[in-house]
């Protein structure tokens, strides 16, 4: 190849290095588009199945122990809460979802952390265990039936409305209160065994 360039006309030589370099750079950009079509595709993919994704940030078994018997809001943090919650759920006129309404509804089944959570995401946080546990097991969200807009009922619907406690009351207890030996998932949520400790960091982020 040397010989040949060598032995070039210098304009042609020239135009011949950048037909090469644009070559390889078309071959790059191909290469990169295949690349994200393919990721693009594996996502639809699995949000048109239902799948959900799991919020790394999230400890496995997290959000799932009993409220403490005193759990409380800051008045600021439902103050912020209610039009939020209210503007995903499509309720803005409704008057009733007041601090009371949230203290009855919510402070019994979510910690403070996990408001200013639905605040910053819109949604309720979810443990990994009760969505890996869902993508695993279809079923159990298939016979839940549709939503509103007529698409399969999935986790992400759910944190729109319900907190992580709530949702595998909801879902999996039911199904593993049955079980001999219990889940730890279950043990945990009954208050039959400690939670496992998600370390510093994770306890930072939950306070930002």
């Amino acid at each position: 190849m040397d010989v040949f360039l060598k032995n070039m006309h210098p304009n042609i030589k020239y135009n011949y290095k950048i037909y090469m370099k644009r070559k390889n750079e078309y071959i790059v950009l191909i290469l990169f588009l295949i690349l994200f079509s393919f990721v693009l595709f594996i996502l639809i993919t699995e949000k048109r199945e239902g799948f959900t994704s799991v919020d790394t940030d999230i400890g496995e078994y997290q959000y799932l122990a009993p409220i403490p018997q005193y759990n409380t809001w800051s008045d600021s943090t439902i103050d912020e809460f209610i039009p939020i919650y209210k503007k995903v759920t499509n309720k803005l006129s409704d008057d009733g979802i007041n601090k009371d309404y949230i203290v009855k509804n919510f402070v019994i089944y979510a910690l403070e952390d996990e408001a200013k959570y639905y605040i910053s995401n819109s949604k309720w946080p979810v443990c990994p265990y009760i969505i890996n546990y869902c993508n695993n097991e279809p079923t159990l969200l298939n016979k839940m039936g549709l939503d509103n807009n007529g698409n399969p009922i999935t986790i992400d619907y759910f944190q729109q409305f319900m907190p992580n406690r709530y949702i595998y009351m909801y879902l999996l207890l039911p199904i593993q209160e049955k079980m001999d030996p219990k889940p730890d998932a279950c043990l945990i949520y009954l208050g039959e065994k400690e939670p496992p400790t998600y370390g510093l960091v994770n306890n930072i982020k939950n306070l930002l």
